[in-house]
Parts: structure tokens; C-alpha cells; sequence
């Protein structure tokens, strides 16, 4: 099957064309370039995100409609690229350990059926059912300049009582519990 796809690399370099041999696990791709009809191979590792359309024209003047509730389709989750975009949908695949996963996007009328977003290319991903609620600060937040040590934040809600935990993305992996109810968030 030919999907018809929008890529952005982390230059911000894009390209439109069809791929049928896209798989998450795998570090490159082909694709067949809309214009030209040239087969170019893609490094995965490269890219922002791979955003498979219905349309490569869109619609530029559609306003997509993040607070829509669609049932089925996993978890919430809100995504914060290093380049301001945000992005907010459904996802049943993440996980910190595989390098991206697939978001799909809130408003069924928009342009895109899903986005395989390149986990290097964010620095916030927050999960569960309340993220459209903003965040509540505890004082001025620090930068990469003030910490270079810093790694991204992740917002992850409790499963079993709710809460909100925030955590440093390289302590997922260590199967985080809740700071209130003490069940593991994954």
C-alpha cells in the first residue's frame, strides 16, 4: 500500500512523495519523491516527523482542533517539538525506550491520518487524559544554558489514582512509580 507522506527533517527540509516500505523499528525508508517520481532512501534518524496525509495540498486555512475526545485510539498525549510545534492526539505505541512512535491526531478533519514523530526531535512529551490542563510552576524553570545537564521533562498521569508526576526522560527507564500512590506509571 502507497502512503502518501510529508517529511520533515531536523533541518527543517521538506519533502512530499509515497512510501509503502515504512516501519518504525527500522532506520531507513524509501521514497518516491511527488515530483519527479525519484526513489530517494531516507535515514529515519534524520527526521522531525513523517506525517502521513490525505492530501499533500491541505487545506492552509483549516484550524486543527486539539480538544476534540475520540475514544479507541490510546493514550493522550501532547507533543512539544524543539522547534515550537505542538502537537496533540492519541497514542498507542510509546514507550522511551524505541526511538519514535506514532500520534494520532485529535481532530479527525485534519489533513493528517497519523505522524510518526522522532522522539530526538522533541523536549516535552506529556501523557494521559488531562494534558490540555496547563501545567502549575514552582518558580522560574531552568534552561540548557543555566543546566547542561538537563534531559527533557515528561509529564506521565498515574494510571491507578490520577496524579500528575513529572520526570526527568532519562529516569523512565528506570520504571518510575508514582509519587503518591506508589504504583509503576508504565
Amino acid at each position: 500500500m502507497q502512503n502518501k507522506v510529508i517529511i520533515r527533517y531536523l533541518d527543517h527540509k521538506l519533502l512530499k512523495g509515497t512510501t509503502s516500505d515504512f516501519f518504525p523499528h527500522k532506520q531507513y525508508m524509501h521514497l518516491i519523491l511527488n515530483e519527479t517520481k525519484e526513489v530517494i532512501n531516507v535515514d529515519i534518524k534524520t527526521l522531525k516527523a513523517i506525517y502521513f496525509v490525505k492530501s499533500f495540498e491541505g487545506n492552509p486555512a483549516y484550524e486543527e482542533k486539539t480538544d476534540i475526545k475520540r475514544t479507541g485510539l490510546g493514550k493522550r498525549i501532547s507533543v512539544k517539538f524543539r522547534d515550537g510545534e505542538m502537537l496533540s492526539g492519541y497514542t498507542q505505541g510509546f514507550s522511551q525506550e524505541r526511538p519514535g512512535f506514532h500520534v494520532i491526531p485529535a481532530d479527525p478533519d485534519c489533513n493528517n491520518e497519523r505522524i510518526f514523530v522522532n522522539k530526538a526531535a522533541t523536549v516535552e512529551i506529556r501523557l494521559g487524559n488531562d494534558i490540555d490542563e496547563p501545567e502549575k510552576k514552582k518558580g522560574p524553570e531552568k534552561t540548557e544554558e543555566d543546566d547542561p545537564m538537563a534531559d527533557e521533562l515528561v509529564t506521565m498521569t498515574c494510571p491507578v489514582c490520577g496524579v500528575k508526576n513529572r520526570l526527568r526522560s532519562s529516569k523512565i527507564m528506570l520504571e518510575p512509580k508514582c509519587g503518591k500512590c506508589k504504583q509503576r506509571l508504565l
